[in-house]
């Protein structure tokens, strides 16, 4: 890091340092540099460069930043605009107005005065935003929730859902499905297209003139009387018919009652995603089926060469059983005759035992 002292004099630092200037000091940061934090100012800060983190806490003045290696991340900061390209994330709660050019990752806000996205190629999460709230191109989601101004959507390539939003809504494309949580306002415009299914959640007492064209179906739900329009649009119409929303969808329209579950994002799928599913399903099952095909012939070329070679082979001698010994005559007693060394030696045959039979003399003698 360069530091230029009061004196003019630059000092090359190469370790972690931190300054201590006065609070209402305007600051601007240039050089080579890790990481970043500031913390309880009231002037302006104005930082180029960097290969880090920026993080902000306590920053009141206007804040100024070209491109960032790493995340932003800003607590109780005042106006915040980023120039060039934040190539990590972007958390900010309790901010000013915020002007955002091109973010990587995602981006989280709360309780902001507004914000403006250039690009962002995450997902978009946004609550208590006091003004409004602009995007240009979100390759995610975005989810709003308490706007207090207009919201407009130009390009965004996920799911949309928009929530308590007081000012006018223009969303011009979206590739995934939207959910409308926010009553619809007398004297404001509301205009969504979407690549997927609208989902319209209403109160009881809500009121609209809703102009539907889609290329599914479009389920009320005994919510909203639906009648056939001009051009292949479809006229529902709920409490004394006022504002004018405008909603087009490539897929399914469903209005449901507010009441019921506590749905945090979810969408209704179409048919078509659901025959994409199956698809999947069988493909992985196929996948499956041919995984174990290859097993099975592997282990028995395995078996076959092991067989063939000789290898990996236990053989086990067989022992054959020793012939039954002779069953003794009816008239012999024992079928054995022992030895002095134990082992037993078959009765001999009877005409071999007479002529061996001891006389009574040779008996007394022993």
């Amino acid at each position: 890091l360069m530091a230029r002292t009061k004196y003019g004099q630059e000092l090359n630092l190469d370790e972690d340092c931190v300054f201590y200037v006065p609070r209402d000091a305007n600051l601007s940061v240039r050089g080579h540099f890790d990481d970043l934090r500031a913390s309880e100012l009231r002037g302006h800060l104005n930082v180029e460069g960097g290969s880090g983190d920026i993080a902000l806490n306590d920053v009141r003045g206007g804040i100024l930043l070209s491109d960032v290696m790493g995340d932003v991340k800003a607590n109780e900061i005042g106006a915040l605009k980023v120039t060039g390209r934040v190539h990590g994330d972007v958390s900010i709660r309790d901010a000013g107005a915020l002007e955002l050019g091109s973010v990587m990752g995602d981006v989280v806000a709360h309780d902001c005065a507004s914000l403006a996205l250039r690009e962002c190629q995450g997902d978009v999460r946004a609550t208590h935003i006091k003004s409004d709230f602009a995007a240009t191109e979100v390759g995610g989601d975005i989810t709003l929730r308490g706007v207090g101004g207009a919201v407009s959507l130009s390009r965004v390539g996920g799911d949309i859902l928009l929530a308590e939003v007081m000012g006018n809504v223009l969303v011009s494309t979206a590739g995934g499905d939207a959910v409308l949580m926010t009553d619809f306002l007398r004297g404001r415009t509301y205009a969504v297209t979407v690549g997927g299914d609208i989902v319209v959640r209403l109160d009881e007492d809500a009121s609209a003139r809703f102009e539907v064209r889609a290329g599914g179906e479009v389920k009320s739900r005994g919510l909203v009387q639906l009648a056939e329009g001009d051009g292949g649009v479809r006229i529902g119409l709920i409490g004394k018919g006022e504002p004018t929303v405008n909603l087009q969808a490539g897929a399914d329209v469903l209005f449901k009652s507010a009441k019921g579950e506590n749905m945090e994002f979810t969408v209704e799928i179409n048919r078509e995603q659901m025959r994409h599913a199956q698809e999947e399903i069988k493909h992985a099952k196929e996948e499956v089926r041919h995984i174990k095909h290859v097993i099975r012939d592997a282990m028995r070329e395995a078996r076959h060469e092991r067989h063939e070679h000789g290898n990996f082979q236990i053989r086990i001698p067989h022992v054959p059983r020793p012939p039954r010994p002779p069953r003794p005559d009816a008239g012999h007693r024992w079928g054995f005759n022992w030895g002095c060394g134990g082992e037993a030696r078959a009765a001999e045959p009877r005409a071999n035992r007479t002529a061996s039979v001891a006389t009574e003399e040779e008996r007394l003698e022993i």
